[in-house]
């Protein structure tokens, strides 16, 4: 199913900051929910909606320009080196939905580390939030019943100093 328009860059209520417009894939689910898979910044995204978690869904990934996503990351993390960012949008027909049971989003990728921060786009403040931590190398696990605008960074290691 292709795309329409709508998808990302409007800062509407889904979670999207501006700058994710770029959709990588769109699939719809019926009742009996469903799975699948989308390569993106370097690591791979699956996607699964349990069953009865809605009637019809249609769920959207959307890649982020680091530009956008480095402006939208709190002082504390401007530094950090940005690994990958994508939206996962929920939509019934042209308006934005959650879900009876949540959404699961996993990532993996050779470049996430135990410990490095997964973070999500926080409509009130504008910015970027820390939402956790991989438990271990090369992979994290998030559940959603809305979208959300996802960013992993790295921080920085300390400089050595010559003796």
């Amino acid at each position: 199913m292709a795309a329409g328009s709508g998808y990302g860059g409007t800062g509407t209520s889904s979670g999207t900051p501006t700058g994710f417009s770029a959709v990588l894939t769109v699939k719809t689910f019926g009742p009996k929910g469903g799975r699948f898979k989308v390569r993106h910044g370097g690591g791979t995204l699956v996607i699964s909606e349990p069953k009865g978690a809605a009637k019809h869904l249609q769920i959207a990934i959307t890649g982020g320009k680091i530009p956008v996503i480095r402006r939208d990351l709190p002082k504390y993390l401007q530094r950090d080196k940005i690994i990958t960012a994508f939206g996962i949008q929920l939509r019934q027909g042209a308006r934005y939905t959650s879900v009876k049971k949540p959404v699961t989003v996993s990532f993996s990728s050779r470049a996430i580390k135990k410990g490095e921060k997964v973070l999500v786009f926080d409509t009130k403040t504008g910015h970027f939030r820390v939402l956790g931590t991989p438990q271990r190398n090369g992979h994290f696990v998030i559940r959603l019943k809305a979208g959300e605008t996802v960013a992993v960074v790295q921080t920085p290691a300390p400089k050595k100093h010559k003796k």
